[in-house]
This record gives structure tokens, C-alpha cells and sequence, in this order.
């Protein structure tokens, strides 16, 4: 696992100790992975929406992947 040390401003703090405060993590960085694991998340839908969308207005390429590559 890799630490990452970034400075934020008193905002931020005031947010992620709040946080701890009602119980939404035990620590400051459990809070951080979940804001990730979340961002992800949202990155990942954003993509497969985008796919749908694509293949709805009918930008799908069809055919052998080893026939499209060449």
C-alpha cells in the first residue's frame, strides 16, 4: 500500500472531521478511500453510460475483433 500526503485547506479538515464525527468513518483515511472507491465508482458508471449511448445512436462497430484490428 503507498501513503499519499496531500495538503488540503481548513475547509477540507473541518469536513473530513465532521465526518468522523457523525460516525461516517472510524479515521481520516478510511474517509479518503471511500471518496475514492466513490469517484471510481461514478467513473465507471459515467463509462458504461457513455457505452450505451454510443451503441444507442448506433456508433457499434460489429465484425471478428481480429478482422477490425488489421
Amino acid at each position: 500500500m503507498t501513503t499519499i500526503s496531500v495538503p488540503i485547506n481548513g475547509e477540507m479538515e473541518d469536513f473530513i472531521n465532521y465526518q468522523i464525527e457523525i460516525g461516517n468513518s472510524e479515521t481520516k483515511a478510511g474517509l479518503i478511500r471511500r471518496a475514492i472507491y466513490k469517484m471510481q465508482e461514478d467513473f465507471y458508471i459515467s463509462e458504461v453510460l457513455e457505452a450505451e449511448k454510443e451503441m444507442k445512436e448506433g456508433k457499434i462497430i460489429r465484425g471478428n475483433l481480429k478482422d477490425l484490428l488489421a
